[in-house]
């Protein structure tokens, strides 16, 4: 019975995070069949980056009951993690002699796609409520991902970065932007008009669909000669990470919408804008593209055992 009652949590797990992997592989479809060219999307990409993703931020905060949602515990744990993973990763990646293949191992091992998948995995687990506290980990998170990232690729490339361009590019960030004046208009509870709300509000329910669409839309099949270097990469972020923080988690004290937001956070597949980062520097491409690549296609086992982990334990 307990077998069988454990099944019951895994199927139920995969149901969770199946209409989430329909959507890459329909755009992956798409592409196939020519219905987007790669110049339209790259345009998309774009959008998404700079216009949905921020818009569906900051319509999450927005949304949020700071009372409930905010939870300095949380924010500096998430902030803590991500610092660590880049440490472990850079720890072990270490003996690598090649600066492109080690910048490449390091940022793709730990940067998970949090904006994109990272909101929807984690309502489609918990419900809308969790969307509020996964919004303000996104909000944190993504920019010290980009400075991290940064700061790893410079000094890789054996330039002296400058911290003020670091800065700059992080107040830039669209999602820092949108972040911040959500923050805002929360803080001093100013109401935005309707017609304006609904209007955002249609723009952050499409962010989801035709995001994961134009990332299924954006996979190309390139493989990497690195295979060892591959394996260790997908080990690290799709097992070892989220089985530590989640581990570390529920043993200071997190549960049910923290612990969720934590598994939605830090057990995502990687971002596609790893590929898109490392292209601006000298990185190893196929090597990024090929981690990305395997990570969705491990997601699938990975993210319904975590989350069936979870809630046999009753964490959730």
């Amino acid at each position: 019975m307990l077998y069988l009652n454990n099944m019951k949590v895994l199927i139920d797990s995969f149901i969770i995070i199946f209409p989430l992997l329909a959507l890459v592989v329909l755009g992956f479809c798409i592409k196939r069949i020519n219905l987007l060219s790669d110049n339209t999307i790259k345009e998309l990409n774009r959008i998404i980056i700079s216009l949905l993703i921020p818009v569906n931020v900051f319509m999450s905060i927005y949304n949020s009951d700071f009372k409930t949602d905010f939870n300095l515990k949380f924010v500096l744990y998430c902030i803590i993690c991500v610092i660590l993973s880049f440490i472990l990763s850079l720890a072990i990646f270490n003996g690598v002699k090649t600066n492109s293949v080690k910048a490449s191992l390091i940022q793709a091992s730990v940067r998970p796609n949090i904006a994109i998948i990272g909101i929807p995995l984690a309502v489609s687990i918990y419900g809308q409520s969790v969307s509020g506290i996964t919004a303000i980990g996104v909000a944190f998170c993504a920019p010290l991902y980009n400075v991290l990232s940064l700061i790893m690729f410079e000094t890789l490339n054996d330039n002296k970065y400058d911290v003020k361009d670091i800065i700059s590019k992080l107040f830039k960030n669209p999602i820092l932007i949108s972040t911040i004046i959500a923050f805002i208009l929360k803080s001093i509870n100013i109401h935005i008009p309707s017609m304006f709300y609904d209007t955002l509000s249609y723009m952050s329910r499409a962010t989801t669909a035709i995001s994961l669409i134009v990332l299924g839309a954006s996979f190309k099949l390139s493989f990497t000669d690195h295979k060892k270097q591959l394996i260790m990469a997908l080990i690290i972020k799709m097992i070892i990470i989220p089985a530590l923080v989640l581990t570390i988690g529920v043993l200071i004290g997190f549960r049910n919408e923290a612990l969720v937001a934590l598994l939605a956070l830090f057990a995502s597949p990687v971002a596609i804008s790893a590929y898109s980062f490392a292209s601006g520097y000298d990185a190893d491409l196929d090597l990024t593209s090929s981690i990305i690549i395997y990570s969705y296609l491990i997601c699938i086992i990975s993210l319904p055992i975590f989350i069936s982990i979870v809630r046999i334990l009753n964490f959730i």
